[in-house]
This record gives C-alpha cells, structure tokens and sequence, in this order.
C-alpha cells in the first residue's frame, strides 16, 4: 500500500506552489527592509513566503555587488578623457 501511495505522488502531477521569480527591484526593497527592522525578519519572510534561505542569498549578491561597484571606483581626481587642446590663436 505505501508502494502505490508513493507511486501516486510521484506520478509527475504538478506540485500546489509554484516558483516565484522575484524582480532585482523587489529582492533590494526587502533587503532594504531587512535591514531597518532587524527584529522584524521572521514577520517580513513570513508575509512574503520565503526562506532565510533566500534572505541570506540576497544579502550575499547586494554584498557582491556593492563591493564590485566600490572597487571600480578610484580614489583622487577624475580625469578628463575627452580633453582636446585648443588650437592657438596667432592675433
């Protein structure tokens, strides 16, 4: 019986959740979230129907991200790529 109830299960019917694709604007919005109501995470992945899991994931690829963004960036003086030098006038 256990066998057929297996079976069952298995036979490939779809599965009652379905996968939500979150966009790279909302995952920001609850990492932002995250972090100005620290003691308010359980609630917030509650409402939203994800793991911490998935919270964790988030924060790693902001982390990621903001680190790349600063290390492109140098510090000093921009320079000027674009500058010509002016032809001189003779009057």
């Amino acid at each position: 019986m256990e066998e057929i109830e297996k079976g069952e299960a298995l036979s490939g019917e779809p599965s009652s959740k379905s996968r939500r694709n979150l966009t790279a604007e909302k995952k920001f919005d609850l990492f932002v979230e995250s972090c100005r109501s620290p003691g308010r995470v359980g609630e917030m992945l509650r409402r939203e129907g994800l793991y911490h899991t998935d919270l964790a994931r988030i924060r790693a690829v902001v982390e990621e991200g903001a680190l790349a963004a600063l290390r492109s960036v140098r510090p000093g003086k921009k320079q000027n790529h674009r500058y010509l030098p002016r032809p001189m006038r003779l009057f």
